[in-house]
């Protein structure tokens, strides 16, 4: 059985568009701790479980650093980063 693909990998087929990627980050900016969040082509996040395992952004995020573009791209970067799970 092969591994769930990574967000980056469905933007970059097409599977999932930008926009997706864009909600998942607004969701969890308005509550950081969304949980799973659906994406498209009935695939999901788990935007927490990104943040978790993504070291930099961890890392950043626990910082206090409060630069509201630092912070997005930050958490962008996490869930670009993250295996999305089919629904």
């Amino acid at each position: 059985m092969e591994p769930d693909p990574t967000v980056s990998h469905l933007v970059s087929t097409g599977t999932i568009s930008n926009a997706d990627v864009e909600a998942a980050v607004t969701a969890y900016l308005a509550a950081p701790d969304p949980g799973i969040v659906p994406l498209s082509a009935g695939y999901e996040v788990d935007i927490t479980a990104a943040i978790a395992a993504h070291a930099f952004a961890k890392k950043f995020l626990n910082s206090g650093r409060t630069g509201k573009a630092a912070v997005r791209a930050a958490v962008r970067s996490a869930t670009l980063a993250a295996q999305a799970m089919r629904r």
